[in-house]
């Protein structure tokens, strides 16, 4: 079966270079310190627990999205200044990507308006057909973190201990 229209979209990261910036004021001035855990406590709590049963995932992504919002308000004391646009470095992905072994045929990267960036196919997608794969070299994994300059901070970490997928 062909599908005429096909959109994958996910969020991508905001790690490109970016220099952090506090305020004067900074952000634990306007947020209790109590109110701010019980937010992250929250967040971990939906993070942690079992995903749900099918037809709820869109539901647990909202109310994810919108704890992990209420969160960025409250740290409007920091402030990421980004040199640059995000899609100028777009093209060195693509290449650093292609070089690696990623396919990178059939789609591109698009800016969807609410869900921000993602990849949107430029063909007709069959179902079934693998069109993205990425090796697992690219991928950052619980044993590459493990082995990498992160690895002190992952076995000293009790939360990334407990949720490897993070």
């Amino acid at each position: 079966t062909a599908s005429s229209s096909i959109c994958f979209s996910w969020k991508m990261g905001k790690k490109s270079r970016v220099k952090t910036q506090k305020s004067g004021t900074g952000a634990t001035a306007t947020v209790s310190p109590k109110e701010m855990l019980n937010l992250i406590s929250e967040l971990l709590q939906k993070c942690s627990s079992p995903p749900p049963g099918p037809g709820k995932e869109w539901e647990e992504y909202i109310q994810i999205r919108s704890l992990v919002e209420k969160i960025r308000k409250k740290q409007k004391g920091l402030s990421v200044i980004f040199d640059g646009k995000r899609d100028d470095y777009f093209p060195e992905l693509i290449k650093w990507a292609t070089e690696n072994g990623a396919s990178t045929e059939g789609f591109e990267i698009a800016n969807f308006e609410e869900e921000g960036f993602g990849l949107k196919a430029t063909r007709e997608i069959k179902a079934e057909e693998l069109f993205l794969w990425v090796p697992r070299k690219l991928l950052m994994t619980v044993e590459s973190a493990k082995n990498s300059v992160l690895g002190s901070l992952y076995s000293q970490d009790r939360i990334l201990q407990a949720m490897g997928n993070i």
